[in-house]
């Protein structure tokens, strides 16, 4: 076998077999198959995450009499978080949601919370 014919083998299978890693990629990421330990498992975890985070913001709104200004914001937090378990209850319940789509919502009430907390560290007394 000459250097050329070796080389253009070389290449003729690099290419397929990239081209079977993307097929297999592709296939993964449409995949609907999920593990029912799994789903429990991300459902508990961002129901208590989603939780912590507006009861959190509910306790502070509570005790701190120079926070009462912000009762539209609670009240608005807890809709927010009503609107986060109807997201988290249509994860749970149906399973033929591709991988790469359960994944992207579950990373957006994940960057959705981190935006809400530091949404609570801005806020100020009321001047009132």
């Amino acid at each position: 076998m000459h250097l050329v014919e070796r080389v253009f083998f070389y290449r003729l299978v690099t290419r397929i077999n990239c081209m079977d890693r993307i097929t297999e990629a592709k296939e993964r990421q449409l995949s609907t198959s999920v593990t029912a330990w799994k789903i429990t498992v991300s459902t508990v975890a961002l129901f208590v995450l989603c939780s912590g985070s507006v009861a959190a913001f509910g306790y502070i709104y509570l005790t701190m009499p120079k926070l009462q200004c912000h009762t539209t914001y609670f009240y608005l937090s807890l809709l927010w978080l009503g609107a986060e378990y109807a997201v988290i209850g249509y994860l749970y319940c149906y399973k033929n949601i591709p991988k790469f789509a359960r994944e992207a919502m579950v990373f957006s009430i994940l960057l959705a919370n981190i935006w809400f907390i530091l949404f609570i560290f801005g806020l100020k007394e009321c001047t009132v």
